[in-house]
């Protein structure tokens, strides 16, 4: 599903947060689509979380392309849960929840959430990646 969030065209500072939530193991990172800089990542003690963290002003990130990517690591679950999610890769929705809120743009605050399309598992069940791509526009 396409996502898109109005930033506006001024020196507004647009904010993003990423709450995830689930028992498993998670690193989140935001990069620029086309950069290797990182905008903003999850700490080692908060399991795939973004606290509310400026990416810049609105000016500067119009009409980029985000990537945010939620590594998944289901390796402490019970061995049930890792073969339910390998048999059927629609029961990450069940395990793993991710919401990523975004303010100070036009479009005030403004929540996505992921489809299974941003959704890749690996042939175990063990890894799980979520890709999430939102459109900064200006309209």
């Amino acid at each position: 599903m396409e996502c898109k969030y109005n930033v506006g065209i001024d020196a507004n500072t647009i904010n993003i947060q990423v709450n995830v939530g689930t028992a498993a193991t998670c690193y989140t990172s935001v990069y620029q689509a086309g950069q290797t800089t990182l905008k903003a990542e999850s700490t080692k003690t908060s399991n795939g979380t973004i606290v509310k963290t400026s990416l810049g002003n609105a000016a500067v990130l119009k009409n980029i392309q985000l990537i945010i990517k939620t590594v998944v690591d289901f390796s402490a679950l019970p061995n049930e849960i890792i073969e339910a999610i390998k048999a059927d890769h629609n029961l990450i929705k069940t395990y793993v929840t991710i919401k990523y809120i975004f303010d100070g743009g036009f479009d005030g605050i403004q929540n996505f959430g992921y489809d299974m399309e941003d959704c890749a598992v690996s042939s175990t069940g063990r890894m799980a990646e979520v890709v999430k791509q939102i459109d900064f526009v200006t309209q």
